[in-house]
């Protein structure tokens, strides 16, 4: 089960890096549930049942101490792409958004939760 998550994180990041530059609406959406499926890898070995629900995630997190800026980092991008597939996503999501978010909060939760290298290249040299 927990391979199975991994392998969708790895499609989903593969169609993310697709859809990008022409879709970020899209690719928002790619992105938050990357990191949804390799979140719930790790927490399937620490937990034997699966999540079921964003909440169910969240519940989960908070039952193992995810640190709060981790959390805060999910929630962020969990709100993003809500706004990416529901609201009016223009006025507040274009390409340097993104680029933000992704250099921050979803680094953050591939450095936490310990996702591959081929769902995030690794970080940039300083």
């Amino acid at each position: 089960m927990r391979q199975h998550h991994l392998d969708q994180a790895n499609r989903n990041y593969r169609l993310y890096t697709e859809l990008r530059e022409r879709y970020l609406d899209w690719a928002t959406t790619l992105l938050f549930y990357t990191a949804v499926q390799f979140i719930e890898a790790w927490l399937l070995e620490r937990l034997p049942t699966s999540s079921g629900s964003h909440v169910g995630m969240a519940n989960r997190m908070t039952r193992l101490s995810v640190p709060r800026d981790v959390f805060g980092a999910y929630e962020t991008l969990h709100d993003l792409s809500r706004t990416a597939r529901y609201g009016r996503w223009q006025p507040v999501l274009d390409p340097q958004r993104l680029d933000a978010v992704y250099d921050d909060e979803y680094r953050l939760l591939c450095r936490h939760f310990g996702a591959s290298s081929q769902i995030s290249p690794p970080d940039p040299e300083p």
